[in-house]
């Protein structure tokens, strides 16, 4: 039905920036610590940020760095957004190469919330597809579980990312266990899922806008309903 496969063989932090107002200044300032700009497109369910960037793979938690990011941003005056640091465990990763000839089975959409000032995600699941391998019809069947959609430039290639927040980590693993086998029952699909767990973040102001959020409780509704 499906194959799992560690995708990186090592665990790996990354630093990531959404901004939906930010000084040109600023941008320069943290591009020359080593944040980069994201090409991002086609945002469903979420607001597409004025700027997207990140610090990917880094071997350690880079406290420095961290640090250094968020003071620049903080000497922005008209800074607004997030900024999140995030664990990536090479044990919450999984690979999907399914056959054209499975049956999907039954499907639920996610229930988003908007995150309230001051509130903010444990973690986020994210599945990114294989736009040069995948059917269809396996992309209709994502889009019935509600997503947050977008699309993400890897190399010259726009791949569709699949994505969900939780305010809790243990329910996000739950979410991504169970998705693992309805995913593999989607007939055509190549893609790869992974958990991020938060270890830091930074929200400026308290209401900038985040990625909507799964609240626990409508998370174990969705997961009684899969069963």
């Amino acid at each position: 039905m499906f194959q799992t496969e560690r995708i990186f063989e090592m665990n790996y932090y990354d630093i990531h920036l959404s901004a939906s107002a930010i000084s040109p200044a600023a941008i320069e300032a943290i591009e020359k610590l080593g944040m980069t700009k994201d090409g991002l497109r086609n945002n469903r369910n979420s607001v597409e940020p004025h700027h997207h960037a990140s610090a990917p793979h880094l071997e350690g938690a880079d406290e420095e760095l961290w640090v250094a990011v968020k003071n620049i941003l903080r000497a922005d005056p008209g800074f607004r957004g997030a900024l999140e640091f995030e664990f990536n465990d090479v044990n919450l990763r999984q690979f999907f190469k399914t056959s054209p000839t499975v049956t999907p089975m039954k499907t639920a959409p996610f229930r988003l919330s908007q995150c309230r000032p001051g509130e903010h995600k444990a973690c986020d699941l994210h599945i990114r597809v294989n736009p040069l391998e995948t059917s269809v019809e396996a992309l209709n069947e994502l889009d019935k579980f509600n997503f947050i959609f977008f699309e993400r430039l890897v190399g010259e290639v726009w791949h569709p990312v699949y994505t969900l927040t939780f305010e809790d980590t243990s329910i996000g693993k739950a979410v991504m266990e169970r998705l693992a086998t309805h995913l593999g029952s989607i007939p055509g699909l190549v893609a790869k899922m992974k958990l991020e767990i938060i270890h830091d973040h930074w929200v400026h102001p308290a209401d900038a806008t985040q990625l909507p959020i799964v609240r626990t409780k409508d998370a174990e509704v969705w997961l009684r309903h899969m069963d």
